[in-house]
């Protein structure tokens, strides 16, 4: 491939300069300008043919949880159960410094003081949530889609785990997230005799806590769900409806594509120069970079804002890439094609600039696994294929709880 793509390379970081530019000209306009538009796909069509990026066309089902189905028990759940799913998530400076006492213990001292200043006078305001791959804070959820494994709309629980990991930990008890496609759990369900509600949709297990002193907590946290059910105690299942689509989506970067991984790894390996700077060691692989792609935290890491940056930058229509919460996979035959996958998730950005034009720098290393705040994560490779383990153990171990007490019991899982 060219070496457009390099960090060093002083053409390329000026024809993507006045395209961010002509972008930003364009966002100020009410009206659209001609001429201008007519430069910025002229613009984009060079860049994207001369960093060589092997965009395809994605054919496939994809899966979401649709605002315009949810009935107002459903948006009680999603707004109460997974406050910070929604696309804007609530700051509050009191809850901030409560959190860092929780966290550090009696050990806060002078960084929990620094803290505690520099939030001084801050009030409580509504943010626009950080979302992977947008680049800046204005990208909807609606954009986001887990893939299917096929057409019947199973995506081998990628969209349940996307919502498990909104929930706040810091609440007692137990919220897990499940759907029909997990047959253990449907049949435990009733399977083809259960009602129709529990069928097209996932399903949000309630569980109070073991211990009385802390069910007070566990209500007031839950309020709004539980005071519209008849009886609020034992474990409650709730039904949220999601749909899928069958989609034809052209000029896509598809990850799971070995082609798409190495170029990726190419070009952003020292950041672009112009929408990414990395001012480190270039990674050594596309496997090296999975651990900044995973980024634990919800937004993402600032390599992933600044690849999904660039990629709105360029109009590419969208992203396929792995589910940060997902034992993610690619299985790939001896000529280096995709034969199947798991756990991966769609970023439709159709044309959508993004309205941040700064410039995204990431100082952190290509760090592991560990470092990026993971425990007992590996990576199994065989040819061009590999699979992720251990970044579901979390969700593993509370679906064995759910399971026990669907049967009756409360014990907790080994």
């Amino acid at each position: 491939m060219s070496d457009i793509g390099r960090s060093d390379d002083v053409v390329y970081r000026q024809r993507a300069l006045e395209l961010r530019e002509m972008l930003t000209s364009l966002s100020d306009h009410d009206v659209p300008v001609p001429g201008m538009t007519r430069r910025v796909t002229d613009l984009r069509a060079q860049l994207l043919a001369d960093v060589g990026i092997p965009l395809s066309t994605f054919r496939g089902t994809l899966k979401q949880v649709p605002s315009e189905l949810l009935n107002e028990m459903a948006r009680k759940i999603m707004d109460t159960v997974f406050p910070t799913f929604s696309d804007t998530v609530k700051f509050d400076p009191e809850q901030v410094l409560e959190k860092m006492r929780r966290d550090l213990g009696d050990q806060h001292g002078e960084l929990f003081d620094a803290v505690e200043d520099h939030l001084a006078g801050e009030k409580s305001r509504d943010e626009r949530q950080e979302r992977r791959y947008a680049g800046d804070r204005n990208m909807s959820r609606g954009r986001y889609f887990t893939v299917c494994d096929d057409s019947g709309g199973g995506d081998s629980q990628t969209l349940c785990r996307e919502l498990f990991a909104y929930v706040n930990s810091y609440v007692p008890g137990w919220i897990f997230v499940g759907d029909p496609w997990d047959s253990e759990l449907y049949q435990k369900l009733g399977g083809d005799n259960a009602p129709e509600e529990m069928r097209n949709c996932v399903y949000v297990f309630m569980l109070e806590p073991l211990d009385d002193s802390e069910h007070a907590a566990y209500q007031q946290a839950y309020m709004p769900v539980l005071e519209q059910l008849a009886n609020p105690n034992g474990l409650k299942i709730l039904p949220i409806p999601v749909r899928w689509y069958d989609v034809e989506i052209p000029l896509v970067l598809d990850l799971r594509q070995p082609e798409a991984q190495d170029w990726l790894f190419r070009f952003f390996r020292a950041g672009d120069g112009a929408v990414l700077v990395k001012p480190t060691e270039p990674a050594r692989s596309f496997i090296d970079m999975l651990p900044a792609l995973y980024h634990p935290y919800r937004g993402g890491s600032g390599v992933t804002a600044g690849i999904g940056s660039w990629l709105r930058t360029m109009g590419v229509n969208a992203l396929v890439y792995p589910s940060s919460r997902s034992d993610a996979s690619i299985q790939v035959d001896s000529e280096g094609e995709l034969i199947s996958a798991r756990g991966w998730n769609l970023i439709a950005y159709l044309d959508e600039a993004p309205t941040d034009r700064q410039i995204h720098v990431d100082s952190n290393p290509w760090y592991s696994f560990e470092g990026a705040g993971y425990e007992g994560v590996e990576v199994h490779r065989a040819g061009g294929s590999w699979h992720l383990s251990g970044i579901e153990k979390g969700y593993d171990w509370t679906r064995k709880l759910i399971l026990n007490a669907l049967e009756g019991g409360r014990k907790l899982a080994d």
